[in-house]
């Protein structure tokens, strides 16, 4: 089950992905297609550098998150060592075949 806290999309507002990475406390939120499948990543910082240049928070997050962000596959979840990987990472998208 995916938690609505943690998701936004590429079409969606500075101002509404702001609200929820507030909500989720995690720094940021994966971005995925009406499908659920894996876009990217927009961490607080990409907004951070956004507001900074004094833009628009009503322009979509389309062009300011990450095309590229980790993430495991579903079966690779008992092969590796979690507890490493979340002191590297503060949010780790877990994705099936089909992404």
């Amino acid at each position: 089950m995916i938690s609505n806290n943690l998701i936004t999309y590429p079409n969606k507002s500075i101002k509404y992905s702001m609200n929820k990475i507030n909500q989720n406390g995690f720094r940021g939120v994966v971005v995925v297609d009406k499908n659920y499948k894996l876009k990217g990543f927009l961490s607080d910082g990409d907004l951070r550098k956004f507001i900074l240049k004094n833009e628009n928070l009503n322009s979509s997050i389309n062009n300011i998150y990450k095309k590229e962000c980790f993430s495991l596959y579903k079966n690779d979840l008992f092969k590796i060592n979690i507890d490493e990987l979340i002191s590297k990472y503060y949010l780790i998208p877990v994705i099936n075949k089909n992404h």
